[in-house]
């Protein structure tokens, strides 16, 4: 099977989607397909990439900047060059414009996909309008491409969540789920040798003294931290949860914090002299995962009804880690989860939290990268093959 994976940007480590298609194209090269790389909006770059990484993967990167009808040339070339059997269109509407109006793109969709056959990730829709005027336009001009790119023939469509499904199955969208892998390799691994010091000095000693790991729950947080969640009240339910079980709470959060940072700074100064709080920056995939071996249960940002489209959520789940949900401000309705070790981590604030958190167990960890492009080749072979039998 020969894919070409076309995204907006493939800056390592800083596009999530960008390394999000690297690595399902790493493992579908491992379980027997071909595969390139495009990059038609990347913000990262002023002059086109054509490059061949590490893995021996192929890729095309062309700027934001450069005008529209020069990148749609050379992708075209780009294309032509390799034809493939699949055109997998991994899809947020603001990687391709400053808006998320995708119009140039869906307009030039037929002659990028050419007799390829059209695949695409959903890992966003359109915007909530909510009660903006200005929102609204913009959701509704969102939408408008989006339900044209979905209504391409013979297209695959897979989405991550239930709550995006729903919203596509409104407008009689068929949408399959197809879950998120983390971005993170599980290790077998612990944190406990330098994880140690570094709490002890913000006043956690559940490493660094024996027997006094029961004593404690050490929560993490992990990547960007949204600037609308709200820390209230959940650090007072945890501590009241904690103290109920004869714990105390401890907070570790790891990787760049974006524009949450003066949340947690105000987190910081309200409880840091109750809480023991560490902060770690970006830290290499191998220590994330040592520390997510280490940690009783991870915090999540994003809405419950959207939990399924956070890859950093994706990695916590991939470790086995339980992961407390406290957002449930998502105005689209959602499906109930189609994976039921996602249903099995989640723990959404409510009032039996502290039974929750106090029942909750880790489950056996499992990268779920290899599994995830099984089922997303699966699909495409499926759609490929009733296709043919349609034709005959």
């Amino acid at each position: 099977m020969r894919i070409v994976f076309i995204t907006g940007g493939l800056e390592p480590d800083r596009d999530g989607v960008g390394d999000y298609t690297r690595w399902l194209a790493v493992e579908a090269v491992r379980q027997g397909a071909s595969c390139r790389l495009l990059a038609l909006a990347d913000r990262h770059i002023r002059v086109p990439a054509l490059d061949r990484d590490r893995s021996g993967l192929e890729s095309l990167r062309l700027p934001f900047s450069m005008a529209w009808a020069e990148r749609l040339q050379a992708a075209k070339e780009f294309l032509a060059a390799s034809p493939a059997d699949w055109v997998s269109l991994q899809f947020v509407p603001y990687s391709f414009q400053r808006w998320g109006v995708t119009a140039k793109l869906v307009r030039a969709l037929p002659s990028l996909v050419g007799r390829s056959r059209l695949h695409v990730m959903f890992h966003e829709v359109w915007i909530d309008g909510g009660t903006s005027p200005r929102r609204r336009l913009v959701s509704a001009a969102q939408r408008r491409f989006i339900l044209t790119l979905a209504a391409y023939p013979d297209a695959l469509i897979h989405t991550s969540n239930g709550a995006y499904q729903c919203a596509l199955a409104a407008h009689d969208v068929p949408v399959r789920r197809l879950p998120l892998f983390g971005s993170v390799p599980v290790g077998h691994a612990d944190a406990g040798a330098w994880l140690a010091p570094l709490l002890a000095d913000a006043g956690c000693d559940a490493l660094s003294q024996p027997g006094r790991r029961q004593d404690w729950w050490v929560f993490t947080m992990f990547g960007t931290l949204h600037p609308v969640w709200p820390p209230q009240p959940l650090l007072d339910e945890l501590q009241e949860a904690a103290a109920a079980a004869g714990k105390r709470i401890a907070i570790v959060s790891a990787g760049r914090l974006g524009a949450g940072e003066s949340i947690w700074n105000g987190m910081s100064s309200a409880y840091g002299s109750r809480v023991p709080m560490l902060r770690l920056d970006e830290q290499p995939a191998a220590r994330i995962s040592e520390l997510f071996n280490t940690a009783d249960f991870g915090i999540a940002t994003t809405p419950l009804a959207l939990i399924g489209k956070s890859a950093t959520v994706a990695a916590m789940f991939d470790h086995g880690l339980p992961v407390v949900v406290n957002r449930d401000d998502c105005r689209w309705p959602s499906s109930s989860s189609a994976d039921a070790r996602e249903a099995a981590l989640v723990i959404p604030m409510g009032q039996d939290l502290a039974a929750r958190l106090r029942d909750a167990r880790r489950l056996p960890a499992v990268w779920r990268l290899p599994g995830v492009a099984a089922q997303w080749m699966a699909d495409m072979s499926d759609v490929a093959q009733t296709a043919s039998t349609w034709s005959s």
